[in-house]
This record gives structure tokens, sequence and C-alpha cells, in this order.
């Protein structure tokens, strides 16, 4: 049996991202166990989600995709699990950032509101990862032309890893149809032709 994914989307994104749908229907063509739950709450919520994703498995063979404050939780319960992962675009100190987001916001995807409250930031910092045990377990794809986060925050803190640095590509990973494919290889491994 292949290893199933859990899907962590980012900040005012859902599971029905275009990256979200990219990656669904790969896990689906390669009949490959795919888990991508909203996570529309704050992060002590968020990591009991994502608790529960791992619950949901019921076998050890597991791993996470997580982009941008998605990338932030997929680094914890990777480290927490001892898993692989693939970040896309991680947020690396989202609590830096968290002051200016207090306050009602809506998913662009779903329409759903999420309210951000100043002890967030706190609760951010709870899970933060000092530094990774097992490099080699991380895929970090990072876009030099982000508009949201500085790719270089995520360059430095994921040194070591198997950083790919895709120039041109936004926070979004437009284009990200053409990555798919080194993010279902680096997880699952190559399918044998």
């Amino acid at each position: 049996m292949n290893s199933t994914t859990i899907y962590i989307h980012g900040f005012l994104s859902s599971p029905y991202s275009n990256k979200g749908k990219i990656l669904a229907q790969r896990h689906l063509q390669r009949g490959i166990p795919f888990i991508a739950p909203e996570i529309f709450v704050g992060p002590k919520k968020a990591a009991e989600i994502i608790m529960a994703a791992v619950d949901q498995v019921q076998t050890d063979d597991f791993c996470f995709i997580g982009s941008s404050l998605g990338g932030f939780y997929a680094t914890w319960a990777a480290e927490k699990f001892s898993k692989k992962a693939v970040l896309l675009n991680p947020a690396v100190r989202p609590w830096l950032f968290m002051e200016d987001k207090v306050g009602v916001h809506y998913v662009e995807q779903t329409g759903d509101k999420i309210v951000v409250y100043p002890e967030y930031e706190e609760e951010l910092k709870a899970l933060a990862v000092n530094s990774l045990n097992a490099p080699s377990n991380y895929l970090t794809i990072l876009g030099d032309k982000d508009e949201v986060l500085n790719w270089h925050d995520g360059e430095e803190f994921y040194h070591g890893t198997n950083v790919k640095i895709v120039h041109g590509a936004d926070h979004r990973l437009s284009g990200f149809d053409s990555l798919a494919d080194d993010v279902m290889n680096f997880l699952h491994g190559r399918i044998s032709r």
C-alpha cells in the first residue's frame, strides 16, 4: 500500500485551491490515499485537526504536504512523527506577521470566515520547530517572486533540505502542475513505466 498524504493548505486558502485540486488528482491517478482537511481555525485547533487526520490514516505510513502557513504546520507535524514532507513556499516565523492579520478574513475558494485573535501569535510560537532532525526528509519548493513571504527566509531555515527554487514563481506557485511530479516522486517514488 502507498503512503497516505496529508495536505495542509495555507492561510485563507483551502483544499480546493489550485494546488489542492492538482495534488488530489495526482494522488487519485496513482491510487495513493490523500487527506486534505479544512483548517479555518487558529494554530492550536489546527494542530488538533492535523492530529485527527493522522489518526484517520490508521497506519504508520503517511507523509505531509504543506503550503505557506500549511508548510509551517507540516514542518511541525513531520518533526513530531519523523515523516517526509514537501513544503511549498512555507511560512517560517508566521507569528511575526500575525498582529497585522488580527480580525475577520474570508477564504477565497469557499467564502468561509476565519477570525484571527491576538493569542494566535503565542499558539504559533508553541508549534515552532527550531531545527530539523532529518533534513533529507524534506523537499522545499520556493518561488523567488513570492509576493507574500520572503523566500530567503525559507531558503535559510530549510538549508540542508532538498531545496528547489523556482525562478519567476509567485506565492501561489502559478504553474504548479509542472511541479506536481516532483512532489509525488519525492514522497512516493517514481512511477515505473
